[in-house]
């Protein structure tokens, strides 16, 4: 599905620490499979930095700014465009990459008119990139599936979450164009699988048509998901020495007294294997001190018997 790695800094971030408070410089390393986007086969490796903040210096307050859509008029077609959950689920806020989210298009008010969603762009920050283009269709498959109709008014599709590198805030802009019914009754659909003379004169046709331009809500990508998966980070574990597995061949009496001699047995010979490792380290580490004694002397000897010669 992919042919090329990509291996580049993708953002540096400042943020604030209250308690010691300071700034925290953020330096992100992105190993990625897209020129573009960002996927869940990514993996980002992080480094930070502090700097304390003096007692007689002054905090910056950052915030993230969000564009705010425009009004929508009551009383001719309206159009939103939501990123949600799941389908039928609550907007989504925070996300990860790889997670799945339902891209959801509606309108009202558009009579006998037909929806069709095309000129679709991520914009993160100051950046934009085309995921639809103007005849509708999808421009990486792999990433942004083909859209889904529903009905006259109802536009879905169900994506993995995906992002850009160089901001964790990103949102979706599209144009929801209006279509008259076809003379069957049928809505028009983007055909993604004609060649290009066909999709030239879809695209030189739907200019034609009235559209309204849409906006989702802003979407807070965690990019670092990957890295810090329970799956990928696993405490050490402290390796305890424990007794070897032991056989005691009881004697024929009564199970209990059988049972509590055997284990009473057992107990006994765990705690002489634990005795006997414990003997054996603290012999070998006094061996090799006595080793590194005699040889310092040794050397010691060498040295005053060449400089007594001398």
């Amino acid at each position: 599905m992919y042919n090329e790695i990509i291996l580049r800094v993708v953002r540096a971030v400042l943020g604030r620490s209250l308690q010691p408070t300071g700034v925290i410089l953020e330096v992100s390393l992105s190993v990625s499979f897209h020129p573009e986007f960002t996927t869940a086969d990514d993996r980002i490796f992080n480094m930070q930095c502090f700097h304390q903040k003096k007692s007689n210096g002054s905090s910056l307050s950052l915030s993230i700014g969000s564009p705010q859509p425009p009004p929508s008029d009551s009383k001719g077609p309206s159009c939103s465009y939501e990123v949600l959950a799941y389908p039928g689920g609550p907007p989504a806020g925070r996300l990860a990459l790889g997670q799945n989210v339902y891209h959801s298009w509606k309108c009202q008010n558009v009579y006998e008119s037909c929806i069709m969603i095309d000129s679709c762009e991520l914009i993160g920050g100051e950046q934009k990139h085309q995921v639809i283009d103007s005849s509708g269709c999808s421009k990486h498959d792999s990433i942004m599936p083909q859209l889904e109709y529903h009905n006259r008014t109802n536009v879905g599709a169900q994506v993995k979450v995906f992002g850009v590198s160089h901001s964790p805030i990103v949102y979706f802009a599209c144009q929801v164009r209006l279509h008259p019914q076809l003379p069957s009754g049928d809505c028009p659909k983007p055909n993604c699988s004609s060649n290009v003379v066909e999709t030239r004169r879809k695209r030189e046709d739907s200019s034609q048509f009235p559209s309204i331009d849409v906006r989702s809500q802003n979407l807070e990508i965690s990019q670092l998901i990957n890295a810090t998966s329970p799956e990928a980070v696993k405490p050490t574990q402290e390796v305890i020495p424990t007794c070897p597995e032991i056989h005691v061949e009881s004697s024929e009496t009564s199970g209990e007294e059988a049972s509590a001699s055997k284990q009473s047995e057992e107990e006994r010979i765990c705690a002489d294997f634990q005795s006997v490792l414990i003997v054996s380290i603290l012999l070998t580490v006094a061996l090799i001190l006595i080793t590194t004694a005699i040889v310092i002397l040794i050397v010691r000897r060498q040295k005053y018997e060449i400089a007594s010669m001398s």
